[in-house]
């Protein structure tokens, strides 16, 4: 999904400013912050958003 969106992004001239495990792990990993609690819906509505992608 990440490289397929990054393609088609740098065809338009455009890149996506997060790096992937930047966003799929929230900066997490570092031991600094707790596990994560949310719910899979809410994870999946975080990280669309994060992207910047529209689900339609």
């Amino acid at each position: 999904m990440y490289l397929s969106e990054s393609v088609r992004l740098m065809a338009q001239g455009k890149w996506l400013k997060e790096p992937f495990l930047s966003i799929v792990n929230g900066d997490a990993g570092d031991g600094s912050e707790a596990d994560d609690t949310r719910g899979g819906d809410e994870i999946a509505a975080d990280i669309i958003e994060r992207m910047g992608l529209k689900v339609v």
